[in-house]
């Protein structure tokens, strides 16, 4: 059965990233909140302060992308925002600058099909994968060891 990504706004983590066989890409997400909150002083003034981290409790979802023509990761703090926020921390679109880079300087397209752009935005990191199929998404336990597919 396959798994519906969560939608709206939500801390995401990277926990890992990494090819598990050559060309399939593994990514592995747990998400966060604010899991404690203490008094302290910002901008000159006295507030609340949360510190923001994975919560264990949540389940950690793993993306699968078989066969992708490129992925980029960038630092979250220089990634320049799109015009219109997604609904999603996953998004897909077939028009990008980085669909175009990929077209012009890869032959992909023409063995693997129609290529398809999708951005995973996560604290710190924001993962962009160019590929022909969607992710293969599934919820993983909290915790704990996980099997590389």
């Amino acid at each position: 059965m396959a798994y519906a990504f969560p939608s709206g706004r939500r801390m995401f983590f990277v926990r890992e990233l990494h090819e598990p066989v050559e060309l399939r890409l593994r990514v592995v997400i747990a998400e966060g909140g604010v899991t404690r909150t203490d008094d302290g002083i910002f901008m000159g003034e006295r507030t609340e302060i949360g510190t923001i981290d994975v919560n264990p409790a949540q389940p950690v979802i793993e993306l699968v992308w078989d066969n992708y023509a490129t992925y980029l990761v960038q630092a979250e703090h220089f990634h320049i925002a799109e015009d219109v926020e997604p609904a999603s921390m996953l998004s897909e679109r077939g028009a990008s600058p980085l669909l175009d880079y990929v077209r012009e300087t890869t032959f992909a397209e023409a063995i693997v099909g129609e290529l398809r752009h999708w951005t995973l935005s996560c604290m710190h990191h924001i993962i962009h994968v160019v590929s022909a199929i969607p992710p293969e998404i599934r919820v993983l336990p909290p915790g704990g060891v996980y099997s590389i597919r």
